[in-house]
């Protein structure tokens, strides 16, 4: 997981468009593989870990997006 989400913020650092639109729309587009994968980690350790746990909340939590 920190390797995938290591990617997104590289990925972001190197995105140097002249706009906004311009950058939000090639980060989507190069970063779609790695959320699918982050997403994808999730639902499988969503089962394994309690709710109410630290990690169970942040699973919780990033899974409504």
């Amino acid at each position: 997981m920190i390797e995938l989400i290591a990617k997104l913020y590289q990925i972001e650092s190197e995105l140097a468009a002249p706009s906004n639109e311009e950058r939000l729309l090639a980060s989507k587009t190069r970063s779609k593989a790695i959320i699918d994968q982050i997403q994808a980690w999730l639902l499988i350790h969503k089962p394994k870990v309690a709710p109410k746990s630290k990690l169970g909340e942040a699973i919780g939590y990033t899974l409504k997006f």
